[in-house]
């Protein structure tokens, strides 16, 4: 489920509050952090809003200010220290923390230490977006000395999509008995996410996996390529290049082996039998040059597509 549509998330026609209300609103429920308005007088329009289940604490943050702060005095003077689970559900919210600066998108996660400073930048904008409240003692048992920064999960990323799955389910659902279990998954998949320090050869398997799930989603949009697999995963071209490099296939090569493989399933399918041609079903598949499509067919099936459309169904065989 999307968080935008678990109730208690679901974006409306947000009311505008007086500027020291709302901020009191949010220091009770997040703590010390002082707003700053594009023009205090006018008030901010969305809410501050503390949900609390069984084991775990939410803050529903829906504001449009210029950006909110978290100074060092800030933080000497909160008692109670956290890791604050971000995810982004409409609008964008800038992060900076330990000289590090990330942009969240809606469905983009990070987290950040309650221990440092720390601002959120809006610009004037409408941003809505929850803040899961993590014992900050218990996650960094694994890695004592902190966070070194943000950093964005992208919203496609698989473990981003964990993560949200699992808030969903525990706001949609808030009941003692089937809250706890998903708290403990909440807090082993944050820790996995953003805590673990993998061996070098671990990451280029995971950004591997990862890239082979965002072409299979993506596998027919024509601006699909290294570049826009690099922008995704939060690394360079370069650092992509030589991931694949790594596995023997270029990105384009696997970008185009499995597309051949999509269009020799639909013709074992049975499309093309009405009216939609060979050409048709390679341009839809991402190709643009008919003739390097055939010569790419051939190469990787041994035979022409036409061979495989003709064939008795059930003869042509995936390879």
């Amino acid at each position: 489920m999307d968080l935008r549509h678990v109730q208690l998330l679901e974006s409306r026609p947000w009311t505008v509050e007086r500027f020291d209300e709302w901020a009191g609103d949010l220091r009770a429920v997040c703590g010390r952090f002082q707003p700053v308005s594009v023009e205090p007088r006018m008030g901010v329009r969305g809410m501050a809003k503390r949900l609390d289940l069984p084991g775990l604490t939410f803050a529903h943050v829906v504001n449009d200010l210029e950006r909110i702060i978290r100074t060092a005095a800030d933080v000497r003077r909160d008692d109670e220290e956290h890791l604050f689970l971000l995810m982004q559900i409409d609008g964008n919210c800038g992060v900076e923390q330990e000289d590090e600066q990330v942009v969240l998108a809606p469905g983009d996660c990070t987290l950040v230490d309650s221990t440092r400073p720390l601002s959120f930048h809006f610009g004037g904008a409408l941003s809505n977006h929850i803040s899961v409240h993590m014992p900050r003692g218990a996650l960094l048992r694994a890695r004592p000395g902190g966070l070194r920064g943000p950093r964005r999960l992208n919203a496609a990323d698989p473990m981003a999509v964990v993560l949200r799955a699992l808030v969903a389910k525990l706001l949609s659902n808030p009941n003692e008995t089937s809250a706890l279990p998903l708290v403990g998954l909440l807090r082993d998949a944050t820790a996995q996410a953003f805590l673990t320090t993998p061996a070098a050869s671990d990451h280029v398997s995971l950004r591997l996996a990862k890239a082979r799930l965002l072409i299979g989603r993506h596998l027919t949009e024509p601006e699909l390529g290294l570049a826009w697999l690099a922008a995704r995963l939060g690394v360079s071209v370069r650092t992509m290049q030589e991931d694949f490099r790594a596995q023997g296939q270029t990105c384009a090569e696997l970008i185009r082996e499995m597309r051949l493989r999509l269009v020799h399933e639909r013709l074992c399918q049975g499309s093309g039998e009405r009216g939609e041609s060979i050409s048709a079903l390679a341009y839809a598949a991402g190709f643009n040059d008919i003739s390097y499509f055939n010569r790419s067919f051939r190469a990787l099936f041994g035979c022409a597509p036409g061979d495989v459309r003709s064939a008795p169904r059930g003869s042509a065989q995936l390879v």
